[in-house]
């Protein structure tokens, strides 16, 4: 199966690597590898496996960001609403509160 890897990818240098690898042992019976030379192909593959796997962990920790960005302006919106909810009740003036400000990013 053939697939583009971008050259700017974290698994491209292995995977022309063991590309080579595979050349330089292949001849017209096949693939005949080396006990030392299958253990490079398979460090190899160990690599681009845990390059996948972070790259994988990457792509679903920028998707979380993602929502939990576009989920800040409801939690804002419904958290201002119950503040200013409790300070009608408890009689408080509105510029007596602190408001909560999700959008901006920042950590306290």
């Amino acid at each position: 199966m053939r697939c583009a890897v971008s050259r700017t990818s974290p698994v491209s240098d292995e995977i022309l690597q063991i590309r080579a690898l595979i050349a330089e042992n292949t001849n017209e019976d096949g693939l005949h590898l080396p006990a030392d030379r299958a253990q490079i192909l398979r460090n190899r593959l160990e690599i681009i496996h845990r390059s996948i796997v972070n790259l994988e962990r990457e792509v679903a920790i920028h998707r979380i960001g993602e929502n939990n960005h576009a989920a800040a302006g409801i939690l804002e919106d419904a958290a201002t609403e119950f503040l200013a909810d409790v300070a009608s009740e408890m009689d408080v003036a509105v510029d007596n509160l602190l408001f909560p400000d999700f959008g901006k990013g920042g950590r306290s």
